[in-house]
């Protein structure tokens, strides 16, 4: 066996290099550990969320964020989805906040609604009578209203069933973004 055998324990010149090693691996486990605690992955499943995001993009969630404000995207649980377990919607109006609805046109405490940067606006101009979001509840909506299932006709969401906030689309990696 030509050059001898790699680490060894019991030479004086391996072992100085245990110390380093634990404590990259230590380092490392904390990293991890953190991510997967703090962060999670998930997938947008078709266009509803369109222009702010693309089907198929993968984004980064922040796990159990609680404090929404008009404008956060999230990720909600949604038992009628089995295939992907969950959808992706903007918060437009939090607990207290006065929502009304004229076909995709969204009205928050009598104001137009500027939470979505650019939504997709269609023909419809259905009324949708005025409700004042719960406690303990947000008013979501995609950005692509004409192709979106979400409070209009779900209603509000209880905030149990968010599981996160996004903040970035992390693939395909020419979309990465942080999203404020």
């Amino acid at each position: 066996m030509a050059g001898g055998p790699g680490f060894l324990f019991w030479r004086e010149s391996d072992r100085a290099y245990l110390l380093p090693m634990l404590i990259l691996a230590v380092l490392l486990g904390l990293l991890l550990g953190t991510f997967y605690i703090v962060f999670t992955v998930a997938r947008v499943d078709g266009d509803s969320m369109y222009p702010a995001l693309h089907d198929e993009d993968r984004v980064l969630l922040t796990r159990g964020d609680q404090a929404l404000t008009r404008g956060d995207i999230v990720a909600l649980v949604d038992a009628s989805d089995s295939l992907t377990g969950g959808i992706i919607k903007r918060v437009v109006a939090v607990a207290g906040d006065e929502v009304s609805a004229f076909g995709d046109t969204i009205y928050v405490n009598s104001v137009l609604s500027t939470a979505a940067p650019d939504p997709v606006i269609g023909p419809d101009t259905t009324e949708i009578g005025s409700l004042i979001v719960p406690e303990g509840t947000v008013y979501v909506l995609g950005d692509n209203r004409p192709l979106s299932l979400d409070s209009r006709i779900i209603g509000p969401v209880p905030l149990a069933d968010v599981q996160g906030r996004v903040v970035a689309i992390i693939l395909p990696l020419s979309r990465f973004t942080i999203i404020d």
